[in-house]
């Protein structure tokens, strides 16, 4: 709703008849005209109570604008004003995150609807999409977006279109393509395909291009065919401009080669799997990050014979050779240190135009304060946050990684989404813990929770002490035992839990989660919902073992939840299976997508690339973020949660 004129509403109060505060003529001290003009002086007053009740939700005083409405309320106003004042109502309790009041205000607005206008129609399908937005539903908002968009038109239909298409990018693909199947031949429908599409990890660049040609022709008329949605548009852009030479900075010796050759063998899978498919894929060229020195040899000086003195004298000006090919050392110019300055010499040696790595935390953090660097780069880590926000890393650095972070974010999310409002908190001791909890907590705050008690654990072999603790178990004891002293007799006893929490965030290992999942129960909690990060899943299925894990919600990199025929031919190829480092190999499949693509990322801050790590998207910083796959433990197995 932009803003309200007098003229419109003198219009309208014109058409309306006269209603006087008296109740009868007897009793009236005005004349008709008198109440004429007192009722145009009021209508005037709540007009300009309404625009200012617009300018409060504009500027986001959902506060104030609530005690304008309340002020209107007790006013006399038109029928049309009436529904004015409830849709106005709607968007303030959703400012505020009151959904259910929000919808009481459109139910009443519904029940009224053969007097609305259709701008008023238009507002109340809008609200109403904001309302399942606000609780997660995004296939009903998208929907009800749909429906309103035959009545649209100029920016508010192209506005109405953008964020059904984010609507859309919220819900699974596997979803996607169901929903898909039971409306065929319809436009929503087409909405559905396109953004199935769009959302599957298993497509390259050339895949994704096209399917949705594809996708095109079989809609034409579709108003997403006629201008795609998101960052799809710029994906022949993309292609055209991806990079021909990449160099893959890895640590293929040392204390983290198995690491490295994770990561190596899942980008060389993507790499023969696009060339297999007779797709363009660019020159590799592999360097081990462990075979470059910390620090430059000290330089030897040359030495010349004197026939005047016995054996040799160094030269004046002792000379240093760089490489055969007299590069200059790109640390005098891009201040690097040495490691570094000498790999980036390598790949721009072998004509790259990407460098991909390196993976150690001190490597990437050197390449975050560097002003610049030689060439685009995709770190497979991350560094600090500075606290100095106006420091911004090279335009050139762009920083991926598996961040526990992202997840504990997630967690929040989904446990809000899920009606949950107090958490209790169960994490490991140390830093990496520190670090996963006050992710956690931000996020968790910021939404609204409470944190009942947090817990960091040590590893033990007895996590009973620690739960009961947790749960104040001891407590309930403690005062039977005071109880049964004071009235110098036994009584009939039931230990109890904590009553003041609704759900669980636990980060535990799986050995750990399997201790302290059946602790909880046996402690009176077997009722609290558990929600774990992707820690708690070993990745690999084993009902046996992970029947403890019974209905732990976590999530994961959909690699491991849906496998592909890609993850088949990399479990088939490694020795042993994949095991605790899949999500390595998943990460190395997506650094391969990424390079062409993190562009796209970086144009539409908005846009997401749909990963087999996950749904991939780019911060100010440029720093890659991930959201992943929701699902629980079901017989000792992940299973996806349902679609309702």
């Amino acid at each position: 709703m932009q803003g309200y004129l007098p003229e419109f509403w003198l219009r309208r109060f014109a058409t309306v008849a006269v209603i006087s505060g008296c109740i009868g003529l007897s009793a009236c001290s005005t004349t008709p005209q008198q109440d004429d003009r007192a009722f145009l002086e009021s209508a005037l007053d709540n007009n300009q109570r309404f625009e200012l009740v617009v300018e409060n939700l504009n500027a986001g005083e959902f506060r104030n604008a609530g005690l304008q409405l309340q002020l209107l309320e007790g006013s006399s106003l038109s029928p049309s004003q009436q529904l004015d004042w409830l849709l106005l109502s709607a968007r303030v309790a959703i400012g505020e995150g009151d959904t259910v009041l929000a919808q009481s205000y459109l139910d009443q607005f519904s029940a009224r609807i053969d007097s609305a206008t259709p701008q008023q129609e238009q507002q109340a399908g809008w609200l109403t999409a904001a309302v399942y937005e606000a609780d997660g539903q995004f296939l009903q908002a998208a929907r009800e977006r749909d429906f309103i968009s035959g009545v649209l038109v100029g920016d508010i239909k192209q506005s109405n279109q953008e964020r059904l298409w984010l609507d859309l990018m919220q819900i699974p693909d596997g979803e996607l393509l169901s929903w898909a199947e039971k409306s065929p031949n319809t436009r929503f429908g087409g909405w559905l395909q396109l953004a199935a599409i769009s959302k599957s990890n298993t497509y390259t660049l050339d895949e994704h291009l096209a399917a949705i040609m594809a996708w095109r022709n079989a809609n034409p008329g579709h108003p997403a065919s006629m201008q795609l949605p998101g960052s799809l548009s710029m994906l022949e852009d993309i292609a055209a401009n991806r990079p021909t030479r990449v160099a893959l900075l890895l640590p293929l010796t040392g204390r983290l080669e198995r690491t490295g050759a994770a990561i190596r063998d899942g980008f060389m899978a993507a790499y023969f799997a696009a060339l297999s498919k007779g797709y363009l894929v660019p020159a590799i060229t592999l360097l081990d990050s462990e075979q470059y020195p910390a620090e430059a040899p000290a330089p030897q000086p040359a030495f010349t014979q004197n026939p005047l003195l016995l054996g040799d004298v160094p030269v004046a000006e002792p000379t240093v050779t760089v490489d055969a090919m007299s590069v200059t050392p790109p640390a005098e110019v891009y201040n690097l240190p040495y490691n570094l300055s000498r790999a980036y010499a390598d790949a721009q040696r072998a004509g790259a135009q990407w460098l991909v790595g390196p993976v150690s935390k001190p490597d990437v953090q050197a390449l975050q304060t560097a002003p610049m660097l030689p060439m685009p780069t995709l770190a497979l880590n991350y560094g600090d946050r500075s606290d100095d926000e106006g420091q911004i890393p090279s335009a050139n650095l762009y920083q991926f990684g598996l961040a526990a972070e992202d997840e504990a974010v997630q967690i929040a999310e989904r446990a809000w989404q899920d009606g949950h409002r107090r958490a209790l908190v169960m994490i490991p001791e140390g830093n990496w813990g520190e670090r996963i909890f006050a992710a956690f907590e931000q996020r968790w705050l910021e939404l609204g929770g409470e944190i009942g008690e947090n817990r960091f654990y040590a590893p033990q072999k007895d996590f009973n002490p620690e739960i009961k603790a947790l749960l104040n178990v001891e407590d309930s004891q403690q005062r039977y035992k005071t109880m049964r002293s004071l009235l110098r007799q036994s009584t009939e006893f039931e230990p109890r839990r904590r009553e003041d929490v609704d759900w669980v965030f636990l980060v535990a290992l799986p050995a750990q989660a399997r201790q302290i999942k059946p602790t909880l129960a046996f402690n009176f909690a077997a009722d609290l919902p558990v929600y774990a990060t992707s820690h708690v899943f070993s990745g690999a299925v084993d009902p046996k073992r992970d029947r403890d894990l019974n209905g732990i919600r976590f999530c994961d990199a959909p690699w491991l939840l849906r496998h592909t025929e890609l993850y088949n031919d990399v479990e088939k190829s490694v020795k042993g299976g994949q095991g605790s480092y899949a999500r390595l190999y998943a990460m190395g499949v997506d650094s391969y997508r990424l390079i062409a693509r993190v562009k796209q990322l970086e144009a539409f801050p908005e846009s997401q690339i749909f990963g087999t790590t996950g749904a991939l998207t780019l911060d100010d910083q440029r720093r890659i973020h991930r959201k992943t796959e929701c699902t629980r433990f079901r017989s000792g197995e992940p299973v996806q949660l349902a679609i309702e």
